[in-house]
């Protein structure tokens, strides 16, 4: 794993302000408290009398924060389940809570706005060298 500080530039990332580990029944879990200013890169242009997090920025650091907490397979599969459920608007602390599959190679995540979640869905991960890299993500 990567640590988060070397691969993640802080202008597109929020600031972590504490960070939880743990286990249930096996499976690897992490809780990271985010704070979401409107300072952020992902703000630019969304827009800038309403700020609004945009749905693309939630799966990207989702997706980048995941790297660097677990370890998984190279490449970017897909994403499944996403659901979108509440507008974010800064200034707001979110909780991004990540479980990784017992079998590694997908993680579920969930934003949450004081324990209430505002967006979710699971990363998919592979192996597969022949298969298309859609490492954008």
């Amino acid at each position: 794993m990567t640590p988060l500080s070397a691969s993640l530039s802080p202008s597109s990332l929020p600031k972590i302000a504490r960070r939880t580990h743990h286990a249930e029944d096996g499976v690897e879990c992490v809780n990271i408290a985010l704070e979401i200013s409107a300072g952020l890169a992902a703000f630019d242009g969304h827009f800038p009398d309403t700020p609004i997090l945009p749905a693309v920025a939630q799966i990207d650091w989702a997706v980048r924060i995941a790297r660097t907490e677990f370890a998984l397979p190279a490449r970017f599969h897909a994403l499944r389940a996403l659901k979108f459920l509440a507008i974010v608007q800064p200034p707001v602390e979110l909780t991004l809570a990540l479980t990784r599959a017992a079998d590694g190679r997908s993680v579920a995540f969930t934003y949450l706005r004081a324990g209430t979640a505002c967006s979710s869905g699971r990363i998919e991960f592979t192996d597969d060298a022949a298969g298309t890299d859609r490492s954008v993500l």
